[in-house]
């Protein structure tokens, strides 16, 4: 019903919004990690992404902190930053209801 070239045209920009979204995949371009200082938390009582997501955004949101890696598996928090204040970040997961400690090497 539609004219060929109406046909064409969505086949042409369908293809090209697909080309696009393969090239821009997430984590296609690996991103540098954050030069700075590197602090591993022991965080028990997650038990769900939604927990993992939630530590996550409110260690993001600590001052000084650039990057945050919340592994829900080993219960483990990575955060890089310049010099982040170790007890804001256990204060900010505890406040969630999770008990937080900094890993000592």
């Amino acid at each position: 019903m539609l004219p060929a070239y109406v046909k064409t045209g969505s086949a042409v920009v369908l293809l090209a919004v697909l080309g696009y979204a393969l090239l821009r995949r997430p984590g296609a371009v690996e991103e540098p990690a954050p030069a700075g200082v590197q602090t591993t938390l022991l965080v028990r009582g997650m038990t769900c992404s939604h927990c993992q997501n939630n530590v996550r955004r409110v260690l993001l949101e600590c001052p000084g902190v650039e990057a945050a890696e919340v592994d829900l598996n080993s219960g483990r928090a990575v955060v890089s930053g310049d010099a982040p204040n170790l007890e804001t970040l256990v204060e900010a997961v505890e406040r969630l209801g999770y008990s937080a400690s900094v890993e000592r090497a």
